[in-house]
Formats: C-alpha cells, sequence, structure tokens
C-alpha cells in the first residue's frame, strides 16, 4: 500500500533521503523546538513600532462619529502629539472636532455602507496647527462586541511627503510643457541611434506645416529633406551628431522649405541633454528670416538713413515755418484789403494791390502743401472725377512746358468717380506730365494724357507696381505717355526711389512723393518704356462706390454787416491787429487778448456784453479749445470762430458743435464776413473751405 499525506501526496520515506539530508531536516527541527513562542503583548509592540516607522494610525468611531478608540500614530498624524500624551482622552470625542477637511470628502461612512470595505481613500485635511496632511485611509464595518452596534474602523497612513513629491513633480512638468508649447521657439527633441524625433513643439509644426503625428517617431533623415540642398549636411550634424563644443556656441543658419517651397531662414542651436533616461540632442529653431533679409537690406537702408534723418527735420521745420508764414500771410492779404478799397479809380495801384494779394494767395496755397506734407494737414478724400482733374491741371501746365510739346488729352468720357484728394492727386498729373516734359528735353515731341477705365484682376495687379496687395476690381486710370528718349531696364526699377534721379539738377523727390500719393490712395502704378521709344507711366485708383455731390455755393451776402461787440485771443500781434481791424470794417467792436486766460477774464467780467468770440488755436498759457470750455461754462450758447495757421484737424470734437466754425490763416474779408454772417445767424457754419 502506498504512503500518502494528509493532503493526498505520496510521502518519500527515508530511504529516497541521502544522509547528509537527514541530518539537515533533524538540525532545522531542532532549532524550531528551540525558538519560543511570542506572547500577545510582544506581538503588539511589534505591531506598533511597525505602524509608527510607517506613519500609520488606527482609529475607531461610532456611526454618529463618537471616537471610541484611537491610538498614538493618529495623534502624531492629526499633529496632537504635544497636547495629548493619552490618546484615550480623545475617547468620546465627535471625529468632526478633530479634522478639518480642507476639500470635503463624501462621506465614509455612506461610501462604506455603499460598497462595503474600502482601501487607500486619499483625504486632505488640515491639522489644528495649520498643516496641510494628505492620508490614505482604509476603512471597513465592525460590530462592537458588547453592544453589536456597527462602527468604522480606519487604518490612516500619512502619504504627505509622496504628495507633496508627486504635486512639485506635476508641477515641474507642467511648467516645462508650458515653456516648450507655449515657446515661440521651435524646439525638437531626437535620440537612438539611428536618430528619431522624441518631440516636437507647435512652433516648429507651424514651421513645417504638418502636425506632430506626421513626425513623431520618424527619423531625422525625413526632417533633412525639408531644407534646401545646399544646407542639408549642416542640418544633418545638428539635428542628430552630439555637439563636441559648448551648446552655447553651437549655432547654425540654415533654409528651411515649408509646404509652399517658401523659403525660411531658421537658427539652429544644439545641445545635449537626458531625455527618458538616454542622451539625446535638443535643437532650439529659431525662425530668422526678417533678420537674414534686414540684414541683406542693411547697406541700402544704411545709405538711405541720412536722407531720411533730414527729411524728418525738414518735415517739423516744414510745419512751423508754414505756421508762422501763415500768420505773416494774414498781416499781408487783410492789409491788402484795405489797400484795395483806398486804390480804387487809379488803375495803375489797383494792379499792385491785385498783385499783391495774388501773390500772398500763392503763398499760402504753397503754405497748405507744406502743412501737408510735415503730417500737419489731414488730406481730406472726396469724390472726384479725374477727367475734370486732368482738364483743370492740364490747363496751368499748357503755359510752364515749352512751345516744342505738343501736348494731346485723350480723357474717356463718363468715367466712375474715385475717391481721393483733389490737390494730391493734381499732383500726381502734375508730376507726371513735368517728368514727361524733362524727358523731352530741348527736342520737340509730344506728351499724351489718357484717362480710362478698366477690370483688373489679381494678376492684371501683380503685374503692378505696388499692386500685389490690392483688391481685384474695377478701376480707373491716368497716364501720361511720352516720345522721349526712355529708360534702361535697371533705371526704369528705380524712378520711384526717393533721390534718385538721372537729371544734373534734379533731387529725386518728384515720382517718389507722387508714388507715396497714389499707395495712400490704395493705387498702383505701371511702367512701360525703352531706349529711343519714350516711356508710359500709368497710375490707377480704385472705383470709388460714392456718387459725385454736386455742391451748390450759397452766395456771399458781401454788403452784411455786424454789430455788437466780438472778444479777440491771437497771441501774434500782427495777426492780431490786422484782425480787429477787418473785425472793425466789418461792423464789430473788438476786445483784443493776447491769450485764452486773458480772454477768459475779460469776459467773466460782462458774458452778456460778447456777440462773439474769435480764438487763435496756438496760444501760450491757454489755448483756443481750453479758452472754449471755459467760456462755455459761463455762457453755452457764446458763437465762436477759431483762426489758426494750422488746419482743422485738432478740432473735431469743438467743430462738432454747430456755434463753432473754422477758418485758416491767412483769409480774406469775404470769408471772414461770411463765417461770422452765419454764426450769427445760427446757421451751419461753411465746412467745404478752410480760408
Amino acid at each position: 500500500m502506498r504512503d500518502l499525506t494528509r493532503n493526498g501526496c505520496r510521502r518519500k520515506d527515508s530511504g529516497d533521503l541521502s544522509p547528509e539530508r537527514n541530518r539537515a531536516m533533524l538540525h532545522d527541527s531542532d532549532q524550531k523546538r528551540a525558538i519560543s513562542p511570542i506572547s500577545n503583548e510582544e506581538l503588539a509592540r511589534i505591531r506598533e513600532e511597525a505602524m509608527d516607522f510607517a506613519n500609520v494610525g488606527i482609529y475607531r468611531y461610532r456611526m454618529d462619529g463618537t471616537v471610541v478608540f484611537i491610538d498614538a500614530g493618529v495623534l502624531r498624524l492629526l499633529d496632537m502629539e504635544d497636547e495629548i500624551s493619552d490618546p484615550s482622552e480623545l475617547f468620546g470625542r465627535n471625529i468632526s472636532e478633530l479634522i478639518q477637511y480642507v476639500e470635503h470628502p463624501r462621506s465614509l461612512r455612506q461610501q462604506v455602507i455603499e460598497h462595503g470595505p474600502l482601501k487607500n481613500v486619499e483625504y486632505r485635511y488640515r491639522t489644528l496647527k495649520g498643516e496641510d496632511r494628505w492620508v490614505y485611509h482604509s476603512v471597513l464595518l465592525v460590530n462592537d462586541a458588547v453592544t453589536g452596534e456597527q462602527e468604522l474602523l480606519v487604518l490612516a497612513r500619512d502619504i504627505t511627503e509622496l504628495k507633496k513629491s508627486a504635486l512639485a513633480l506635476a508641477a515641474s512638468e507642467k511648467r516645462w510643457r508650458t515653456l516648450i508649447e507655449g515657446s515661440q521657439q521651435g524646439i525638437m527633441v531626437c535620440a537612438g541611434s539611428p536618430a528619431r524625433i522624441m518631440l516636437l513643439n507647435p512652433a516648429l509644426l507651424g514651421m513645417l506645416g504638418q502636425p506632430e503625428s506626421a513626425w513623431q517617431g520618424r527619423e531625422v533623415h525625413d526632417l533633412i529633406g525639408r531644407f534646401h540642398p545646399e544646407d542639408r549636411e549642416a542640418a544633418l550634424a545638428r539635428f542628430s551628431a552630439l555637439p563636441e563644443t559648448d551648446p552655447g556656441t553651437v549655432r547654425t543658419e540654415l533654409r528651411l522649405l515649408d509646404p509652399g517651397d517658401r523659403t525660411i531662414w531658421v537658427e539652429l542651436r544644439s545641445s545635449v541633454i537626458e531625455f527618458d533616461g538616454r542622451p539625446a540632442v535638443q535643437t532650439c529653431v529659431t525662425d530668422v528670416t526678417t533678420r537674414i533679409e534686414a540684414l541683406r537690406q542693411r547697406q541700402e537702408i544704411e545709405a538711405k538713413m541720412h536722407d531720411a534723418q533730414r527729411l524728418e527735420s525738414l518735415g517739423v521745420l516744414a510745419g512751423g515755418v508754414a505756421h508762422d508764414f501763415n500768420n505773416l500771410l494774414a498781416a499781408i492779404m487783410g492789409n491788402a484789403e484795405f489797400l484795395r478799397d483806398g486804390v480804387i479809380g487809379s488803375p495803375d495801384l489797383e494792379v499792385h494791390v491785385t498783385e499783391i494779394s495774388h501773390a500772398a494767395e500763392r503763398a499760402a496755397d504753397l503754405c497748405r502743401q507744406l502743412l501737408a506734407y510735415s503730417g500737419r494737414r489731414k488730406l481730406a478724400k472726396q469724390p472726384l472725377d479725374l477727367n475734370a482733374l486732368v482738364e483743370d491741371t492740364t490747363r496751368l501746365i499748357d503755359v510752364t512746358v515749352s512751345r516744342r510739346v505738343r501736348l494731346v488729352r485723350e480723357l474717356t468720357p463718363g468715367l466712375p468717380c474715385i475717391s481721393g484728394d483733389a490737390s494730391q492727386v493734381r499732383q500726381v498729373v502734375m508730376n507726371l506730365v513735368t517728368n514727361a516734359a524733362e524727358a523731352l528735353g530741348c527736342e520737340p515731341g509730344g506728351i499724351t494724357i489718357r484717362t480710362g477705365t478698366s477690370p483688373m484682376s489679381r494678376g492684371d495687379l501683380s503685374r503692378h507696381i505696388m499692386g500685389e496687395s490690392l483688391a481685384p476690381g474695377p478701376y480707373v486710370h491716368v497716364e501720361v505717355q511720352d516720345d522721349g528718349c526712355g529708360m534702361e531696364e535697371d533705371v526704369c526699377k528705380r524712378i520711384f526711389d526717393p533721390f534718385f534721379t538721372t537729371k544734373f539738377t534734379g533731387r529725386g523727390l518728384g515720382l517718389a512723393a507722387v508714388r507715396g500719393i497714389v499707395r495712400s490712395h490704395g493705387g498702383a502704378f505701371d511702367v512701360q518704356s525703352r531706349p529711343g521709344q519714350g516711356t508710359r507711366i500709368r497710375a490707377i485708383f480704385p472705383v470709388s462706390d460714392q456718387p459725385m455731390i454736386s455742391r451748390k455755393d450759397t452766395p456771399i451776402i458781401a454788403d452784411w454787416r455786424g454789430s455788437g461787440t466780438v472778444l479777440l485771443a491771437d497771441d501774434e500781434a500782427g495777426p492780431r491787429n490786422i484782425t480787429a481791424r477787418l473785425l472793425t470794417a466789418i461792423g464789430f467792436e473788438c476786445v483784443c487778448s493776447q491769450n485764452g486766460e486773458e480772454a477768459v477774464r475779460r469776459f467773466r467780467e460782462d458774458p452778456d456784453r460778447f456777440r462773439l468770440a474769435v480764438l487763435d488755436v496756438v496760444m501760450p498759457v491757454c489755448d483756443g479749445p481750453g479758452c472754449l470750455r471755459e467760456l462755455r461754462r459761463l455762457r453755452p450758447d457764446l458763437p465762436v470762430l477759431f483762426i489758426s495757421g494750422y488746419d482743422d484737424d485738432s478740432l473735431k470734437t469743438e467743430l462738432a458743435d454747430p456755434s463753432t466754425a473754422f477758418l485758416q490763416k491767412p483769409f480774406r474779408m469775404t470769408n471772414l464776413r461770411e463765417q461770422l454772417r452765419r454764426l450769427s445767424a445760427g446757421e451751419e457754419p461753411d465746412r467745404g473751405s478752410l480760408s
């Protein structure tokens, strides 16, 4: 019969064991008999030490929250060791009095009832000393041995240090990802052999024009194909080779081709890092296209820098000179008005006075152009008839070009309107014709001025200078063609550059100014020229969707006379005196002030005395707008006329009131009279002209 053990397995008899094995078994048996059993008290002590070492505590409480047991480990978790030496002092307290949850958890009781025993439920609470703790709770339901009442037995393990480390690690990773993904620089990490792409950030993916899935895990050689053929070897060295020099000095500028074959200049900086526990190469990719293009243009920019600074200074000077000259011209034109009345009946003297007035008006127009050049005069756009402007301009040109030049007009009738500043568009026509006449020199020849309209596609516009960014649609053009000497192709490309000229006495600003005007009107150029065959320059302007406004001029009442007292404020003695004389001649009594503060003081003495006020805009102490505000506080219905050597662009808020008007210096008595008449009658002031 076989010898079986209690579990049914065959037991080997002693004959199956070697003598050495038998002796070893007898020795183990003797050792086991020599070990004395551990008492329950000793076992409890060992368990307590182990739990203390593992930061574990046990507590037990009833369903109503009454604590029935708590050990020293829980006191340590609650940070109450210094206050309570014997845990039994907390018996009978409610558990809610001992634990202040930072994030209020779901009830342990409810969870145990619903799901049974729980393990490692994370809780975050604040101790009575204000320190945050994270604790794992393992909970089960037990019954009281005496009453049979259900109670919760909780094993609490402190994981605060582990949790803080995990939170710090997560915060570090979040910061790292934020820096990588939010960086404007492209960043790529390559590792392995052969080198594979491990990471690409959004900035680099934007340069490549493809999603991350298209590149993740691919070999670096696949990316190298996106570089310019001449730069691929250098790119491969940067992406995959471990630099031997200091990473901070490894910099390479290469050409990267985007999906549209547009060249992007990039700067590569490589460094060795550890990525996922192994060596890797991190490469920062910076788009430096703008910088490279700037470097290419540096010489040209430096060459023009001096001229640009000179132009800026000239603009500031022009604005100031124009303003001061307008004040001088105000005195000249005002005195000419009085001279005209005194020489009536003397033809010889009338001629001289008329010449003085005409010269002053031409000087005033020149000052307005200076103000526009300096940026102190805003160009007002309105619907314009290009044919009418060409007619008006060429009448003036007829008397200035050589008699050997045949000036022919071929104007297409019924042209749509364009939106523009009349004086500026006239300057375009004038400069183009003047340039064509200079191309003819002293030789006889012809100049033809044509107008027309045509729809322009995007392809048509791309062949025009400054036309690439314009919208397709209908355009109106004016072109000037001459049969002069023509130009070489390299000269033709530069005729609109500032300071470029082929004339001995030229300054190279005429066509540059034309280019600026056309650009500000949303237009473009087409230039056709060949040596010996003449030149044709066409300027195109977009068609305006606003109709021409037929303006009906209100007849000026030349014999109107005012009455009452006018408050006049002007810091310049000459313009102030002549304006006072003009006001007196119109019929007003005039009270003069040297600045706005003095004017307010005089007005405050008797506000009802004054019929209206005439204020210079630019004055020391208190300027015109400031004076207006003070006067209107004292008398809101006071009519006010602003006068200035500048234009009215700075007075938009003030001129929104119909009881406020503007007149630019220098002005004629008829214009002053008409504005005052309208203000006195409560009519809308004339906004159509500045003087």
